[in-house]
This record gives C-alpha cells, sequence and structure tokens, in this order.
C-alpha cells in the first residue's frame, strides 16, 4: 500500500485497486484515482508541523501549542547577565550570557502567534535539539540545549544552549584566506573533519537530519569543530525509512546550492546521504 500527501486536505490516501476508490486515512473513501496529487508521493515531508505518528511515519498537523517532549522553564530576567552579541539572522538573535559563572550562548526568537510558520519550526528545532541533548556523547558533536523559555507577552522564545563558541569555521576560512600565515593547521583540519564525521553518524543514528551543513553552521570551541542551527532539521521514522528518505519539491530553495547534494538542486527525494554531501562541501577548505 502506497500513501500519497494531499497537500490541500493535509490528509495522507491511498488508491484501492480492488474498489477503484481513493481511501483517506480519516477513513473518507471517494470514487477514483487521485492522479493529480502523484509528485506530493512521501513517505516523510519536510514541512514546519508538529510532528504525530502515522501509518506511513511522520504525519504533519498544526498544533497551537507546543507539544515538545523537552518541557520550558519559566523565565527569571535576572538570571541572565549579558556579554556580547554573537550574532544576527531574519528569524532570531544570539548572544552570550552568564549565569553566574556559566557561560552560556541564548538564541532569541520572535513570533507573531502561535499560528505562524516560525512558531513551528522553533518547536521542532527544541524538539530535536532536546532529543540529542539528552545523550552524553552529543556534547562532544553538537550545540546542546540545556532549558527554553517562553515568554508570551513579549512573544519571545530563548533557547540557552552550551558551549558558547569561539567562532565558526566560515571565520576561520576567511582568516586563512586574509592572513599568510597558516590558521588551520592539517592535524586541526583532520580532527575537526573526524569530529564532523562521527557527530553526523550519531546524529542520523538518532534518526535526525540536519539539512542545513555549511561552514556558517561548523562552530569551533576549544579546537573541536562541532555543529549547530537544527532550525530545518528532521525528525524521521527509521523503522519506515532507514535513511530518512523524503521528497519536497519546493526544498531547494531552502539551501545554499554551494553546500547541496545534486538531488536537493534537482528536487528529487534526498536522505541522510544528502548530510553526507553537504559535510563534504564544507571539508573542501584546503
Amino acid at each position: 500500500m502506497d500513501w500519497t500527501l494531499d497537500e490541500q486536505a493535509r490528509r495522507y490516501y491511498y488508491y484501492d485497486d480492488d474498489t477503484n476508490e481513493t481511501v483517506y486515512d480519516d477513513g473518507r473513501r471517494f470514487e477514483g484515482v487521485r492522479s493529480d496529487m502523484e509528485w506530493g508521493r512521501a513517505i516523510l515531508l519536510d514541512a514546519p508541523y508538529d510532528i504525530h505518528e502515522h501509518p506511513t511515519g511522520l504525519f504533519p498537523e498544526r498544533a497551537d501549542e507546543f507539544s515538545t517532549s523537552f518541557p520550558s522553564e519559566p523565565l527569571d530576567e535576572a538570571r541572565y547577565k549579558f556579554v556580547r552579541n554573537l550574532g544576527e539572522g531574519t528569524q532570531a538573535t544570539v548572544g552570550e550570557y552568564k549565569d553566574g559563572k556559566e557561560a552560556l550562548a541564548i538564541k532569541t526568537y520572535q513570533f507573531q502567534s502561535s499560528t505562524n510558520e516560525l512558531y513551528h519550526n522553533i518547536q521542532r528545532e527544541i524538539e530535536i535539539m532536546g532529543r540529542l541533548s539528552r545523550h552524553e556523547e552529543a556534547h562532544d558533536y553538537m550545540v546542546s540545549l540545556i532549558r527554553w523559555h517562553k515568554d508570551p507577552e513579549k512573544h519571545e522564545i530563548k533557547l540557552v544552549m552550551s558551549p558558547v563558541a569561539e567562532g565558526s569555521l566560515c571565520d576561520l576560512l576567511l582568516r586563512q584566506f586574509d592572513e599568510t600565515t597558516e590558521v588551520i593547521g592539517e592535524q586541526f583540519l583532520l580532527n575537526a573533519i573526524g569530529n564532523l564525521a562521527q557527530g553526523l553518524a550519531f546524529i542520523h543514528l538518532s534518526s535526525i537530519r540536519h539539512k542545513d551543513i555549511n561552514t556558517q553552521n561548523v562552530l569551533i570551541h576549544e579546537g573541536r569543530a562541532i555543529y549547530a542551527d537544527f532550525g530545518t532539521s528532521l525528525i524521521f521514522n527509521c523503522l519506515i525509512s532507514p535513511t530518512g528518505a523524503s521528497f519536497n519539491p519546493t526544498e531547494s530553495t531552502l539551501y545554499e546550492n554551494a553546500y547541496a547534494a545534486p538531488e536537493i538542486v534537482d528536487g528529487a527525494p534526498r536522505s541522510t546521504k544528502s548530510d553526507v554531501f553537504s559535510l563534504g562541501c564544507a571539508s573542501l577548505v584546503r
């Protein structure tokens, strides 16, 4: 039985050859074939929706409230002391803060309502980082989520993370290109690529695809290269698709072509192998 996603109805359906009917997952049946939706055939859908179990794997469905398994904590504004700005993007700002003597990175999102796309993207990012951060080995490979806070009055969500990196791989490359002396040594490069490869294996074994590996999303901390920014990552059901295979013909517009695998640029099905390709591109620094 092959399930297909009806993008408009947000429901999966399959065609029953015996009855010549299109059968939806909510039990509705219609005579004939929905061939116009063949492009949406997928086990998993890369989309900013809450993740629920479904016969085909993960079923996307919007919700008004966070359903993450990583609960929030009440926000105490006086707890964190601002140190410096680390970066600013179109959707969030990141700053270094002190919690007592502990240095932390806090990523602050501002959202308009609990029904907009950004809100659900944040929810997915928290769920993914929370799942990974529960494992002790995660701290060797990625920025970990310590806790998160939601401020409904300010329409803000704060992700408290550790460690605070010295910079990104992109920053390091720019220094290498600007300076005459060697900044990136051979041993550092070998260690960095090895750690990133092991980290990606850990992420994939946790049934997660990063989906946005590039030199800006690889941070350098105490000589180690670690992953950051899981804002577009995907949880997949390894029992249904061991490689996290998915199909979203519009997804290629979200990626930097310099790091995107050919199947993403072509709008074809992609999987964990697409992450491996992106890591290879990010590793071509010499």
